[in-house]
């Protein structure tokens, strides 16, 4: 059934462009024919992709063919042109957002007593900073013993005494 609703459609476009039933000839493929044309034998029972190929070289010979459009390069340049142009709009607009809210927290925070810290408190807190990281080095540079690798495989005991 697929097969006759192509060759529906191939038929309905052969009549468009001209051409008419001539016979069917011996294996069973209607033949058209119009005047200052080839003939076209066509199966009743193509397929899809036939029926689709079949009028597409109709199409050609008859010089009805339009193709489709090719990819416009300069279009495609142009409108990713003006998409970076917006982009970079929005981001200068919320980076101004984001500086002018970062004003906003510096000067309602500047007068808290916690953000007046004491050199000598920031000297105790760099001395910790660096006692830590100093205990991190040693922890990382203790090799592991033999014993403790963790690469090894258990054995298997059940059954020794």
């Amino acid at each position: 059934m697929a097969g006759a609703k192509h060759f529906k459609t191939v038929e309905k476009q052969l009549a468009k462009l001209g051409y008419a039933v001539s016979h069917q000839n011996a294996k069973a493929m209607w033949v058209y024919s119009c005047s200052g044309r080839e003939d076209v034998a066509v199966n009743p029972s193509l397929s899809e992709n036939a029926a689709r190929h079949l009028v597409q070289q109709l199409q050609k010979t008859c010089g009805t063919y339009e193709a489709k459009p090719k990819r416009n390069a300069t279009a495609v340049k142009d409108r990713q042109a003006v998409q970076r142009d917006l982009d970079a709009m929005r981001l200068a607009a919320e980076r101004a957002a984001i500086e002018a809210q970062h004003a906003e927290y510096l000067a309602r925070i500047g007068g808290a007593p916690l953000t007046d810290l004491t050199r000598a408190e920031l000297a105790r807190l760099e001395r910790l900073i660096a006692h830590y990281r100093e205990l991190e080095r040693i922890m990382v540079s203790i090799p592991a013993s033999a014993e403790h690798r963790g690469t090894g495989q258990a054995r298997h005991r059940a059954g020794v005494r």
